[in-house]
């Protein structure tokens, strides 16, 4: 995860220290993710997709572009580019980028954005370049692919945020505990581990106290 965070940070041009600035995330946390000595809690790594614009799934390394690979090779044939070339810039070995192309092997979704970044272009542009895109486009959008999806991505998210403002508390104590869920984003990682622990711990022994054994 942290090659992927590593890159996109390096394509929007700031360091790691400029994340940790902007988001709220403490360096100390990075390095440890850097180390590979612990993963990303979630609720960091929804702070690096909300502030990269990208999913879970990308910066896990599990998202992935299908049926692109002859794309990638015409494009690349069309620009005069070898097939070693191309491996080259994107830093890939030659014989991954023969099975994306030759074998069409599914790319994973930010090493497909590094041979499209290579090539000049993305993955909507070569869609629509190679009459790939099915969705219907309304006129307001001109057909500019990436416009229409930027759309549909806000829209998706105004939809979600929605859905969570209709949860109502049936009583007090649930409204304070939705209360301070959405507060959540507030506090430091560090003081939400501490958090974490402590109510955990009061869980415990509130369900020792009532004899009642966890699941």
């Amino acid at each position: 995860m942290y090659e992927i965070f590593e890159k996109l940070c390096a394509k929007r041009g700031i360091t790691p220290y400029k994340f940790c600035k902007d988001s709220g995330v403490n360096s100390s946390t990075i390095s440890t993710w850097k180390k590979n000595e612990s993963l990303a809690r979630p609720d960091l790594a929804k702070k690096v997709c909300d502030y990269f614009g990208i999913t879970l799934d990308y910066l896990m390394g599990s998202s992935f572009v299908e049926e692109m690979g002859h794309v990638i090779q015409e494009e690349r044939i069309n620009q005069g580019i070898s097939q070693g070339e191309l491996a080259q810039l994107v830093g890939i070995p030659d014989t991954d980028l023969y099975n994306y192309e030759v074998l069409d092997e599914p790319i994973r979704e930010d090493i497909f954005d590094d041979i499209a970044s290579a090539l000049g272009t993305d993955y909507f542009t070569l869609l629509a370049k190679y009459d790939l895109y099915d969705d219907y486009i309304p006129p307001q959008f001109d057909g500019d692919i990436a416009k229409f999806e930027a759309f549909k991505k806000a829209r998706d998210k105004d939809a979600m945020n929605e859905d969570l403002s209709k949860v109502v508390a049936k009583n007090d104590t649930e409204r304070r505990l939705i209360m301070l869920c959405r507060k959540a984003g507030d506090v430091s990682d560090d003081d939400k581990d501490d958090i974490v622990n402590l109510f955990e711990s009061t869980i415990d022994l509130y369900l020792k106290a009532k004899g009642i054994k966890k699941e």
